[in-house]
């Protein structure tokens, strides 16, 4: 990585700005001033951007060929954004899920731009983690995180799950696989009930965390009913009994294997 001072400068169209100054994360394309040297630079190179009017907004990760051409990282564009400014970054978020969850071994302990971190999603499964990078930044960090996740979690594997859509507006390919560690099978534990989770077969990381809401308010309303649920999602928490919409073999089999551990 370069140091800051020879990070290259990109500059905004006449006028733009007023996004970042009232605290937007992102720059789209059509605000900057899309210079040839702009065109060339790599997907996810570290830029400092700054206004027509010599306004300094930050370091940011620039990507010219998406559509969200610039994804803020930090205010101080002379940030280093070393290792310890990342180990930094995920501390702060473990710390946070360690405050707000009961047992944060089982969460989303990264959700990008919420966390600081553009396009990165983090799923904790106890001793496994799951990363999605989603920008181009991120896809070329993947062994910075993993390596300083490893230093903070007791961790057996991380895998990278990087499958998804948004990595193809980045210009991102799609790739599933393993970092470190040789074995995924693990389990995501919500509510006391244990789901059988393989963050390399199942959809989207393995387990949809960022449902816990949703499950929460779902299982309030279902208590003492039946219940019509899809395999793999639910939590009908306290339901007298459950029929299920038949989909993909795989999240049916978890589902069974759920039900076999707590019957309802």
């Amino acid at each position: 990585m370069k140091p800051p001072t020879q990070r290259p400068i990109v500059r905004l169209t006449a006028g733009q700005g007023r996004r970042l100054r009232t605290g937007a994360p992102w720059i789209f394309s059509n605000e900057i001033a899309m210079r040839p040297e702009y065109r060339r630079l790599q997907p996810g190179t570290v830029v400092r951007i700054e206004g027509d009017d010599g306004t300094r907004y930050g370091a940011f990760m620039f990507n010219p060929h998406s559509l969200i051409a610039a994804r803020r990282l930090d205010r101080n564009p002379e940030s280093p954004l070393d290792d310890r400014w990342l180990r930094r970054k995920l501390e702060a978020a473990i710390a946070l899920r360690n405050h707000m969850i009961a047992d944060p071994r089982y969460c989303r302990i990264v959700h990008a731009e919420a966390d600081g971190l553009p396009g990165l999603i983090v799923d904790r499964y106890g001793d496994v983690v799951v990363l999605q990078a989603n920008t181009a930044g991120m896809d070329l960090w993947q062994e910075r995180i993993a390596s300083t996740l490893s230093e903070l979690l007791p961790l057996r594997a991380i895998a990278a799950r990087n499958d998804s859509a948004a990595r193809r507006q980045e210009g991102l390919d799609e790739c599933v696989g393993l970092l470190t560690g040789t074995d995924t099978k693990t389990e995501a534990i919500e509510g006391g009930v244990r789901f059988p989770a393989d963050p390399l077969c199942g959809q989207k990381t393995g387990f949809f965390y960022d449902q816990r809401p949703n499950r929460d308010l779902v299982a309030g309303l279902a208590r003492g009913a039946r219940v019509l649920g899809s395999p793999g999602v639910w939590r009908a928490l306290g339901a007298t009994g459950a029929c299920f919409i038949r989909g993909e073999p795989d999240p049916i089999t978890r589902c069974i294997r759920t039900c076999q551990r707590r019957p309802i």
